[in-house]
């Protein structure tokens, strides 16, 4: 997912993910505390931390994406171009319902 975000927000990234900050911020100190993101003092403001991928990260943005596209392929075994778009239209339906609960329930 950080891939694509590099240089966000904790904050942000709390929000498009919809995960409470407190959850985000262990997630990160586990990925800072293994290599694979830094998190720097927003110059903007210093009470928001920008969250940076690593060289570490970009090494294994391949792989990750491969793993991703097998699973793909085992679950989408047999189903017909139809079938993959209402299963990918309904998944995040599924989404945004959950995300909504939780804006709603915080």
């Amino acid at each position: 997912m950080l891939f694509n975000y590099d240089g966000i927000t904790q904050e942000e990234l709390s929000e498009i993910l919809n995960i409470n900050k407190a959850n985000t911020a262990r997630a990160l100190k586990k990925l800072e505390d293994e290599g694979y993101v830094y998190r720097a003092e927003d110059p903007a403001d210093a009470r928001k931390k920008i969250v940076y991928i690593t060289e570490k990260s970009r090494d294994f943005e391949q792989e990750f994406h491969e793993v991703f596209k097998g699973l793909n392929r085992i679950l989408a075994k047999d189903f017909t171009d139809d079938e993959r778009e209402t299963a990918r239209r309904l998944l995040y339906k599924m989404f945004d319902n959950i995300a909504e609960y939780e804006r709603s329930h915080r």
